[in-house]
């Protein structure tokens, strides 16, 4: 039985596009995938792109705050 849902599917346009040999993944993959993952993507809609140092920290202080 093959397993499908919503949010596994990636439409061409839609949740990513090609730049070059490189996949660019839109602010839509993002907001499907439910976190910001720390890569400071460019189109993070989490407010942590390239241009932030925001993303970085937060993982860091949110790694700390969970620990203790």
């Amino acid at each position: 039985m093959e397993r499908t849902c919503e949010r596994c599917e990636l439409i061409e346009g839609e949740d990513y596009y090609w730049e070059g040999p490189v996949m660019v993944f839109t602010a839509r993959f993002h907001l499907k995938r439910g976190h910001c993952c720390g890569n400071r993507c460019r189109h993070c809609p989490y407010g942590n792109g390239p241009q932030s140092a925001a993303c970085v920290q937060g993982e860091s202080s949110r790694s700390a705050n969970e620990s203790g």
